[in-house]
């Protein structure tokens, strides 16, 4: 069994080789193949449904996601779901996943920011801001480059609404 798993951890680390190379065809069919023989690791399905999101196969990764958390259901994989019904244009499932994100790190800013883009693009005006101001409202626990940015982009969405644009 422990040659069994050191055998596909070495192969699933290709994959890794495999997509820094840009080699995408490779990678899913080696995703694929350990998949097929190995899928136990809730690590390695998370990690291969990321590789299926980013590689826009969403419908796939939410399916592969769906035996991950089985066994492993964090932030990281809530997030995860959240981004594939988003780009599936499954808005209400989305929502739920960011929510449901943001209730297990509550400090974390991301989901929030995403939930306001996705009330942005539904028209939930009223959602939306007051989503936003909670948002400019929180104090980072570390502050950082990356809150800093998120916070701009939604300070310019408040001026938006208020401004009656949108």
């Amino acid at each position: 069994m422990v040659g069994k798993d050191a055998f596909y951890e070495y192969k699933w680390g290709r994959c890794y080789e495999f997509a820094k190379q840009g080699n995408n065809d490779e990678v899913v069919l080696t995703y694929d193949n350990i998949y097929r023989r190995w899928n136990n690791n809730p690590y390695f399905l998370y990690n291969y449904a990321s590789e299926l999101n980013y590689l826009e196969q969403y419908e796939k990764s939410l399916y592969i996601l769906s035996e991950c958390m089985d066994k492993l259901n964090d932030y990281d994989v809530q997030m995860l779901q959240a981004n594939n019904y988003f780009n599936l244009t499954n808005y209400s499932e989305a929502e739920k996943h960011y929510k449901l994100a943001g209730e297990m790190i509550p400090k974390k800013f991301m989901p929030s920011f995403q939930l306001i883009k996705l009330y942005e693009m539904t028209n939930q005006k009223e959602k939306m801001s007051d989503l936003i101001h909670r948002f400019l409202s929180r104090k980072p626990k570390v502050p950082s480059r990356e809150i800093e940015i998120m916070k701009s982009i939604v300070e310019a969405k408040l001026t938006v609404i208020e401004k009656g644009m949108l």
